[in-house]
């Protein structure tokens, strides 16, 4: 259905002429009378307002929803026509501009600004909705990215530095002893995993912590060992958006599905799912998939898949119901991943390892090592693998029936990338043959993979991988679904090649990890392997891809892609860093950052600035902690 709207003059004057002559020079009602004489109006002049206005709100709903892409800038012309239209947008057309391009905009944070938006307006000003105040909001959020004004702040993680046994001197080798810390961040909490303790802070106020809870990965036992390397929190990543539901994973191999609950102004951790592990296979990440993320008729309703790879190549799957209770029943499946892409179930008779023969000494752990038995004699024994991610073939905007899952594996090999079709037969998890990513022709590692998300503008079946050389190339895995529906010689070729990449001239540090920012989601942010950088790039360009590019575009706009230093003076990488719509948080080695790009449009306060530079020229710049027109 396709409506055509034409406001003409002689509409807008007989539209006019029949309101009261209290308004402002646009048209618009002013604050004392926006709701009086709107009814007033309506209900004593309503056979002078000409039939486009006389519509049911419900066709206006749909005249708003057929917009797009461009409703903004039309709904602000529509504003200006007369105030029946100006409330109607007001109303419901910017509400719908807000839940279908600003979806990952919080409205709670802007309850006070807005609320002191109206106490300050003066009395014939006019008054906006909340929802036209959000869409502001978020369109100069854009502009806060784009021109790096920012307020920036750092807390120090308290288990940064291990503490040396006593009696024991540490050699020059165990110098790099410490804990990698793992990120995760809600609307509500923000975790920081370092050793067996997950340190919650508050979403809105991440200088402050809210408790650190003491996890074990073996249940049964009441007592552990103090400062137990096995224990260390090695993956974290949550399950809702509020991030009170978090998949924690750990060096000895266990996988825990926990829930936070708020007690007595603290948070407390309670076990709703244990997935043991038949050997220490250090978890190197993990990945978590809802049932809406795919609509295939071939899932069961209700279900979330966890995925979780060791750094020796062992991927496991489990299949979790969406109401999540505690000891509820829980599904497994693994496969043993070598460096040829090759996924072998391994022999379940296989007894728990012990101690012996571990490439990592019992009391220590670090970066540079691997918890994994050095004695496997299979081809896995020279796998590395890093990262891994669950995603599928159809695009989040716009959900499709039969859409395929699939699960992608990041390790150390020429195919850095291999990534497996999921299937569900009588309610199993089958990987199928796997697909890999075209090859340089020599060995590389993926430490991060993403995906876009809902909110984004960004097709969801896009996958971003980060290279070692510090290049993220972009991967449709819509072929995928092609290929395996397709017939002949055709179906044979299971490379992927990319259809985007994104790399800065002046940085070429390995990407550690990968995320999402921005109002629209449309940022992509690499965290570096060095000096806690992080990189920006606009990757808007893709948000109306449909099929690869046979050339460069004719006309660009100016990039105003850019790399910060996150903190003043340290040589670590961002471990985690994770985007949202006004905020970037991440983790060095020793500590928790963040940068509030909404805070310089919601107060005037000032703050410390941040080094940065852009990629067109290489010039050190500092960011402003303050927003200018």
């Amino acid at each position: 259905m396709h409506i055509r709207l034409s406001f003409s003059l002689s509409t807008t004057n007989e539209s006019r002429q029949s309101m009261p002559t209290h308004q402002a020079a646009n048209g618009a009602i002013t604050s004392q009378q926006q709701l009086s004489s709107s009814r007033a109006h309506i209900t004593n002049g309503s056979h002078a307002l000409p039939p486009l206005l006389r519509l049911p709100t419900d066709v206006w709903l749909h005249i708003f929803a057929q917009l797009q892409p461009r409703s903004a800038s039309t709904l602000t012309a529509l504003s200006t026509t007369c105030k029946h239209v100006l409330r109607l947008v007001d109303e419901h057309g910017w509400k719908g501009v807000l839940a279908q391009e600003y979806a990952s905009v919080r409205l709670d944070r802007l309850d006070a600004p807005y609320k002191a938006y109206v106490r300050h307006l003066s009395r014939s000003a006019i008054v906006r909705s909340r929802w036209w105040f959000a869409c502001r909001y978020a369109c100069l959020l854009k502009q806060c990215w784009s021109s790096v004004a920012l307020r920036t702040g750092s807390v120090d993680i308290p288990a940064a530095e291990r503490k040396k046994p006593p009696g024991h001197a540490r050699s020059r080798r165990f110098g790099g002893d410490f804990a990698i810390p793992t990120l995760t961040v809600g609307t509500r909490w923000i975790l920081v995993g370092a050793r067996s303790e997950p340190f919650v802070y508050h979403a809105t106020a991440p200088q402050q912590l809210i408790c650190r809870i003491k996890l074990n990965s073996r249940p049964g036992e009441t007592a552990t060992a103090p400062d137990d390397p096995w224990q260390d929190i090695t993956a974290l990543e949550a399950v809702d958006a509020e991030a009170i539901t978090v998949v924690v994973g750990y060096a000895d191999g266990c996988v825990q599905l926990i829930a936070l609950r708020s007690k007595g102004g603290g948070v407390e951790a309670e076990v709703l799912r244990h997935f043991a592990a038949s050997r220490r296979h250090e978890v190197a990440s993990v990945a978590v998939q809802s049932s809406d993320a795919s609509s295939s008729n071939d899932v069961a309703s209700e279900e979330v898949l966890i995925a979780s790879l060791s750094k020796r190549g062992l991927l496991r799957i489990h299949a979790v119901d969406d109401h999540v209770t505690p000891n509820g029943d829980g599904k497994e499946w693994s496969w043993q991943i070598d460096s040829e892409g090759s996924a072998v179930i391994p022999d379940p008779n296989i007894a728990a390892a012990d101690d012996s023969g571990a490439s990592t000494p019992r009391t220590f752990r670090s970066a540079a090592f691997n918890n994994a038995p050095a004695d496997i004699t299979s081809s896995a024994s020279g796998t590395r693998a890093w990262s891994a991610l669950l995603g599928s073939c159809a695009d989040a905007r716009k959900p499709a029936r039969g859409a395929d899952r699939w699960v992608a594996v990041g390790i150390t090999a020429e195919h850095a990338v291999y990534i497996y079709p999921l299937s569900r037969p009588d309610g199993s998890v089958q990987l199928g043959e796997p697909f890999h990513v075209a090859s340089k022709g020599q060995r590389t590692s993926v430490y991060a993979m993403a995906t876009p998300p809902a909110s984004s503008s960004i097709p969801s079946f896009l996958l971003f991988v980060g290279f070692y050389d510090g290049v993220v190339r972009v991967y449709d895995t819509r072929q995928l679904h092609r290929a395996s529906a397709a017939n002949g010689p055709r179906r044979r070729r299971r490379e992927l090649d990319p259809i985007a990449l994104f790399r800065a001239d002046y940085d070429t540090d390995a990407v550690y990890s990968l995320t999402f920012g921005g109002p629209r989601a449309e940022l992509l942010v690499i965290g570096g392997s060095r000096h806690a950088k992080a990189r920006v790039f606009d990757v808007s360009a893709l948000a109306a891809y449909d099929v690869p590019l046979l050339s460069a575009p004719g006309a660009q706009a100016e990039r105003r892609d850019w790399t910060a230093f996150a903190l003043h003076s340290t040589d670590s990488p961002l471990y985690g860093v994770v985007g949202a719509a006004d905020t970037l948080v991440g983790v060095t080695d020793r500590r928790l950052w963040w940068f509030d790009f909404g805070a310089p449009l919601l107060d005037r306060g000032d703050g410390e600035s941040v080094a940065f530079f852009r990629h067109a020229d290489g010039e050190l710049r500092y960011s402003s902690p303050r927003h200018t027109a």
